[in-house]
C-alpha cells in the first residue's frame, strides 16, 4: 500500500455513512407503517368479529367501536371504527333482486340470501422524524366484511 493511499478507505467511509443512515431510517419508517396497517386490519376484523355475532351486536355501534380500539392492545394509536355497513348478497354470487330497502327479503335466481355486516377502522400513524416534502403523519383505513351469524 503506498503511503498517499492509506486514508481513502475513512473517506468513503464519510461520504457512504450518511447515505446508509439515511436508507436504514427510510427502511425502519416503511416496516413501522407496514405494521401500523396490520394493526388497523386485525382491529378491523375484530369488530367485524364482534358485529357479525348477531342482528343486536350488528347495530350496536358503541360495541363495535369498542370491540376496535380493544383490539389495539400495545397501545400503537388511536383507532377508530367509522362506518358499519349491513347488507345482503347471494351467497353464490347470482343476481339478487330487493324489492324492500334496507332489508334482505328478496331473492337469489340460485342459492340463499345472507346478509353482511362492514367494517371499516382508521387510524393515523406518526412518521418518527419530520422529512422535508414528506407529510408527517400517514392516514391509514382498512374495511374488514364478514357473514352475519344467523340462527
Amino acid at each position: 500500500m503506498r503511503h498517499y493511499e492509506r486514508g481513502v478507505a475513512l473517506i468513503e467511509l464519510v461520504v457512504a455513512l450518511p447515505l446508509l443512515m439515511l436508507l436504514m431510517l427510510g427502511i425502519v419508517e416503511v416496516g413501522r407503517f407496514a405494521y401500523f396497517g396490520i394493526v388497523v386490519a386485525n382491529a378491523a376484523r375484530a369488530g367485524a368479529q364482534y358485529a357479525a355475532q348477531s342482528a343486536t351486536t350488528a347495530g350496536n355501534s358503541t360495541g363495535i367501536s369498542s370491540a376496535v380500539a380493544a383490539d389495539d392492545a400495545n397501545g400503537v394509536g388511536t383507532i377508530t371504527a367509522s362506518t358499519t355497513n349491513e347488507f345482503c348478497q347471494c351467497w353464490n354470487g347470482s343476481a339478487y333482486s330487493n324489492p324492500t330497502p334496507n332489508s334482505c327479503s328478496g331473492s337469489c335466481s340460485t342459492g340463499h340470501i345472507v346478509e353482511l355486516v362492514s367494517v371499516t377502522a382508521t387510524g393515523t400513524a406518526d412518521s418518527l422524524f419530520n422529512y422535508p416534502f414528506l407529510p408527517s403523519s400517514t392516514h391509514i383505513s382498512s374495511t374488514a366484511t364478514m357473514r352475519l351469524f344467523q340462527q
